[in-house]
């Protein structure tokens, strides 16, 4: 609350996806914890107490696993996939 106090704030975080809905995962890979900082979901919704605040999200479009490129974007997730941000 009382860094969202200040005016025309934003926040940006990192994903590992996102669907094409909006939703966001950024912390769990195939439903293990991935090392990362947290407080994505503080962030987020912090956004919301002021008209000028800002929510953005980050994050490469693809990456390479075992030489094979693959997106970070997806259209929908797994039914087991642990979705950061709603």
């Amino acid at each position: 609350m009382i860094i969202s106090a200040n005016r025309i704030v934003r926040w940006i975080n990192g994903a590992l996806m996102v669907d094409l809905v909006g939703q966001v995962v950024a912390d769990t890979i195939d439903g293990r914890q991935h090392p990362t900082i947290g407080g994505h979901e503080d962030f987020a919704s912090d956004s919301s107490f002021e008209a000028d605040d800002c929510s953005m999200i980050g994050m490469p479009s693809t990456v390479e696993v075992n030489g094979e490129s693959l997106s970070h974007e997806r259209a929908t997730f797994a039914v087991e996939t642990v979705v950061t941000i709603p």
